[in-house]
């Protein structure tokens, strides 16, 4: 029988693998003429992704004494989502109505803190060694999330106003 929290942190993972198989050609093509719409789906797509990740290091902070592999699989699969949301979000820039430089989370660039959690995820894949928080993880990213969910809902209802 599968330790509890095992099989809903499978899923998890099959849902973000199913996510990002989406956003992997998105993220690197951004084609120049997307409608605004468009851009709203991109965005959201990705904040779906972090909200997801959120929810995996959740899983694996309580899944006990877990598969090690497994919970290595997550975080290389928690680290590709990251970078590949990062870079969508990078890329969008140009298109998007949001000042990315004054959306911050804990003070920092929301932009910024996501490379820092890409550079956290990628320092635990390549020495293993380290602990790492999974919990203040998922915290950052869930925070991440809401923050770009908040500044793209104001940012929606400003650009409605206009139209």
């Amino acid at each position: 029988m599968e330790p509890i929290g095992v099989l809903p942190l499978q899923i998890a993972l099959m849902k973000l693998e199913e996510e990002l198989s989406f956003l992997r050609h998105a993220a690197f093509n951004i084609p120049p003429n997307l409608s605004q719409n468009e851009v709203y789906k991109l965005l959201h797509k990705g904040i779906g992704i972090l909200k997801l990740g959120s929810q995996i290091f959740d899983f694996l902070e309580n899944v006990e004494n877990g598969d090690p592999l497994l919970k290595e699989n997550a975080i290389s699969s928690l680290f590709e989502a990251v970078f590949i949301v990062s870079t969508l979000f990078k890329n969008l820039k140009p298109y998007t109505p949001l000042f990315w430089e004054d959306i911050t989370v804990f003070t920092e660039p929301v932009l910024l803190k996501l490379e820092q959690l890409n550079k956290t995820l990628y320092d635990y894949l390549d020495t293993s060694t380290q602990d790492i928080d999974y919990g203040e993880l998922g915290f950052v990213l869930d925070e991440i999330a809401k923050t770009l969910e908040a500044a793209l809902l104001l940012s929606r209802k400003i650009h409605s106003l206009t139209l």
